[in-house]
């Protein structure tokens, strides 16, 4: 299938479903209606996700950059996975509240844009890391050079996809503060741009800090826990944790993403944090406060 036919199929293939499921209808149409509430508090986890997603974008985008340059060679193929931005769980639940609550045609256009852009690069990044293809041959440049532009142009939907949640909840009132990601339009603008601004001089990548520790490590804990969500405590069972996040089982199917919830965890101490996912009873917390290094949940599996 050809470079651009595989993004136009899964792009028309979501429309299709938007359009089977409820009807999408554009700003104009909408008059002065407010956007659904529940869609405001999704929209607000979804916007981290959307501007933490565009530095890894950036990243990824100069890396490809690079290889695709004379000064490639620098750089291990390999580099092409890890810093790319991970699969958004969430996302499949923005998407039906959207479709649900019949959402401005700017907004969906946009968000579906900005994730089916990353979904694009990463399935070249991946076809590429897994051919068996002579890095110097004209083929391998050929793809370098069409990843680097699946990454540019993921770089662009990220933007646009951030400016316009923002001006959603804007919009809407919603206070939402600018995220300290170390310049990061900048950096996602450059990388759009076909610049490479996470590459060094000495040709070695370079990323914010905060980037590092979202690739840390994640343990399997398995182990029971208490929740509460919502006033209502339910029993829980923790999969996961890395210092930014914890995986959930036997989570209640209704419990939407954006919620705020407390897990208790042995000796009544408490970490809290918002639901970030949640599909099929799992669902994926992103904590309010990093755990410490030596913190319990992240020893590995405790039985």
């Amino acid at each position: 299938m050809a470079y651009f036919e595989l993004l136009q199929r899964d792009y028309s293939d979501w429309m299709a479903q938007a359009a089977a499921s409820a009807p999408v209808i554009s700003s104009s149409d909408r008059g002065s209606e407010p956007l659904d509430s529940a869609l405001l508090v999704v929209l607000q986890t979804a916007l981290f996700d959307i501007e933490q997603a565009g530095i890894f974008c950036a990243v990824s985008a100069s890396v490809a950059g690079t290889l695709a340059s004379p000064k490639g060679t620098r750089l291990p193929l390999s580099h092409l996975s890890t810093y790319a931005p991970v699969e958004d769980e969430s996302y499949p639940s923005l998407k039906r509240r959207m479709i649900e609550t019949g959402a401005p045609s700017a907004l969906v256009v946009a968000l579906e844009t900005h994730h089916a852009r990353i979904q694009f690069a990463q399935r070249l990044a991946h076809a590429l890391l897994t051919s068996p293809v002579d890095r110097q041959s004209a083929r391998c440049q050929d793809d370098l050079e069409k990843l680097h532009d699946a990454w540019c142009r993921a770089c662009r939907a990220s933007l646009q996809a951030s400016r316009t949640v923002r001006a959603a909840l804007d919009e809407a009132g919603v206070a939402v503060e600018r995220l300290a990601f170390d310049g990061r339009e900048a950096i996602v603008l450059d990388a759009a741009q076909g610049a490479r601004p996470c590459i060094d001089a000495a040709g070695g990548i370079t990323v914010p800090g905060w980037a590092e520790k979202r690739k840390a490590t994640r343990y399997a804990v398995n182990r029971p826990a208490r929740a509460l969500i919502e006033g209502v405590t339910i029993a829980v069972f923790i999969k996961d944790a890395s210092m930014t996040g914890v995986g959930l089982a036997k989570v209640p199917r209704e419990t939407l993403p954006g919620r705020a919830i407390t897990i208790i965890l042995a000796g009544d101490e408490r970490i809290t944090g918002r639901i970030a996912w949640s599909r099929n009873g799992a669902a994926g917390v992103s904590l309010d406060q990093s755990l410490p290094a030596g913190h319990d949940l992240l020893a590995g599996d405790a039985g």
